[in-house]
């Protein structure tokens, strides 16, 4: 019997260490809905893996209840499986004990850049200029422009991209014609590519700026930036903030066009002491999967078990820097990416153990709206990424990459 559904999200906006591995078991389903190429490019978009450490790896039955959960295509059957979920306390305790891994060591930190938006302060003409190199395909080699049709306040937009998917998007020409604005601008996800791929592309941008480079490049500003970490195996849900900066904002699931009393995601949001914007937020990696591979389109539920049985889930941290025009923020150059403002460690989490102490409704309450509310404070504690291990890793990260961007 095919239940169909189509799972999505309202306001929907790596490498780990390696012991045992899954592949995904059926080529039908891989054939049906993607090729295995695109499959392995969504998973790197996502974060996720096929493979799990074994320091890492869950019980069976904590297992079965993942399965269940994200396999659902039905209201009815979500709420059911988080249901067992929040009965069952040796899964609380386990996803605890993992959460305090990232917690309590720095080995399993891994930040990574999920993405960067940076102008080039160049004039016009040389904006102009490079912009028709694409139309004489006069690129990197193994990279094919594709000019793009979308709502920016520039006069010529164009995405790069590689065979695998991965694309870079280069805008031309702001047509407020402001320098301020930046008459060149690269949106990109650094963390998607190998380093070969980046320094290809960046030898031969870099070399389009010709005499105006130095300018370009001092007077660059970041405009947009996100850090992240992958916590592999933790389940999303679990993941809540205790006390926000700022204010919160919150995402839900649909299925099948109904909204469900559940908030797939949780923003916090605030203003940072430069004037520019900060978002921490908590999301489901593996829901947007879902959404890459099926698209919005009706599924099976043995589609939807084949997937989350062959990948490792996840929960994501990021945190959103963007630069404010109208309040004319404090501006950071190229060669200033390691000091953007970040508060990937400023995340204040409740203790994964304080679930232990709770009632089921209060539990199901915490899961599902993703915010704690004042009486349940009393019965919690916060915990927090350790900065002292989590920064110096994610500053040589962004070093390394800046060397890269300035080749």
């Amino acid at each position: 019997m095919y239940t169909h559904a189509t799972i999505s999200m309202n306001n929907t906006h790596t490498n780990t260490n390696t012991n045992k591995h899954t592949t995904i078991k059926s080529n039908k389903f891989i054939d049906q809905h993607c090729s295995r190429q695109k499959f392995d490019t969504k998973l790197v978009q996502c974060k996720l893996t096929t493979v799990i450490n074994k320091k890492l790896k869950l019980s069976k039955a904590s297992r079965s209840l993942i399965v269940d959960f994200y396999s659902a295509t039905t209201i009815k059957e979500r709420d059911t499986a988080l249901s067992s979920i929040v009965n069952s306390d040796n899964f609380l305790q386990e996803n605890a004990d993992l959460l305090y891994r990232y917690v309590d060591g720095s080995y399993w930190l891994k930040p990574d850049f999920d993405r960067v938006v940076i102008g080039y302060y160049v004039t016009w003409e040389k904006a102009k200029e490079i912009s028709q190199k694409f139309t004489l395909d006069s690129l990197p080699k193994g990279w094919k422009a594709k000019r793009l049709d979308i709502k920016e306040n520039y006069d010529n937009k164009w995405e790069l991209r590689l065979p695998c998917g991965n694309k870079i998007r280069l805008f031309f020409n702001n047509q407020r014609n402001q320098l301020s604005f930046r008459h060149i601008k690269i949106d990109l996800s650094p963390s998607y590519f190998s380093d070969k791929e980046l320094i290809s592309f960046f030898s031969w941008f870099n070399a389009q700026l010709g005499s105006e480079r130095d300018d370009a490049i001092r007077e660059s500003v970041i405009a947009s930036m996100e850090n992240g970490l992958q916590l592999h195996q933790v389940f999303t849900p679990l993941v809540v903030h205790r006390n926000l900066i700022g204010k919160e904002q919150k995402f839900q699931w649909e299925i099948r066009g109904e909204r469900q009393d559940f908030n797939q995601a949780s923003y916090d949001a605030f203003l940072s002491e430069c004037d520019s914007n900060i978002t921490n937020k908590i999301y489901c990696p593996v829901s947007k999967l879902y959404n890459l591979i099926f698209n919005n389109r009706s599924y099976t539920q043995s589609d939807a078990r084949t997937l989350i049985e062959n990948i490792s889930h996840a929960a994501r941290l990021e945190s959103s820097y963007k630069y404010s025009f109208k309040k004319k923020a404090k501006e950071y150059p190229l060669s200033e990416l390691e000091n953007v403002p970040n508060f990937l460690s400023k995340f204040d989490l409740v203790a994964p153990d304080s679930y232990l102490y709770l009632g089921s409704k209060p539990r199901t309450r915490l899961m599902k709206e993703r915010i704690i509310n004042e009486s349940n404070k009393m019965m919690t504690r916060s915990i927090a990424l350790s900065s002292s291990m989590l920064e110096p890793k994610r500053i040589a990260m962004l070093k390394h990459y800046k060397e890269i961007f300035l080749i």
